[in-house]
């Protein structure tokens, strides 16, 4: 989509030159924009995150970010909500992921499967994932084991309702 079609489409009629460079006319962010929009997620805050890391959005609602890099990293977790929980793989090279509006155990070890794919320990069979809210109240040790293609959590993970509950319960989370 042009620039030129987005200001139509959107009414505008009084805009500089059209010469590129609008992250509007990338497709992938342009995707990431609708898909924010159709989630209710359209904050100043949530769109800003939408210019950092790799985005998915699990069967759940829930969304997942995965860093690129060191300083995306430190600007996901800047972005982390008292609710979000922050992955990353131990004793490797990884990036931060963040999952909003986590819910279940499915979520998390999808969760984790991202943050492994993108993590130095892709190739282990065997992983530790730390789990963390962003203000440091929850800090746990999962252990994910690879099965075929995919890994899963190996470890008693009791401490999902504290994960999910501690920073206030459901009504900080809304129905997706």
């Amino acid at each position: 989509i042009t620039q030129m079609k987005l200001a139509e489409e959107f009414n505008i009629k009084d805009y500089p030159c059209p010469a590129g460079g609008c992250r509007l006319t990338d497709p992938n962010f342009a995707e990431r924009i609708r898909d924010a929009f159709q989630h209710g997620e359209d904050s100043l805050e949530e769109l800003r995150l939408l210019r950092y890391g790799r985005h998915f959005r699990l069967p759940s609602g829930s969304k997942v970010v995965v860093g690129r890099n060191e300083m995306e990293n430190q600007i996901i977790q800047r972005f982390a909500r008292e609710e979000d929980i922050l992955l990353e793989v131990v004793d490797t090279g990884s990036p931060i992921t963040l999952l909003r509006k986590g819910k279940n155990r499915r979520d998390i070890e999808e969760t984790g499967n991202l943050c492994i794919r993108y993590s130095d320990a892709k190739m282990h069979k065997k992983v530790k994932v730390k789990l963390r809210d962003a203000k440091g109240r929850v800090n746990k040790i999962v252990d994910f084991m690879k099965i075929d293609d995919a890994w899963h959590i190996n470890s008693e993970i009791d401490f999902l309702d504290e994960i999910f509950l501690n920073y206030g319960g459901e009504e900080n989370r809304r129905e997706i």
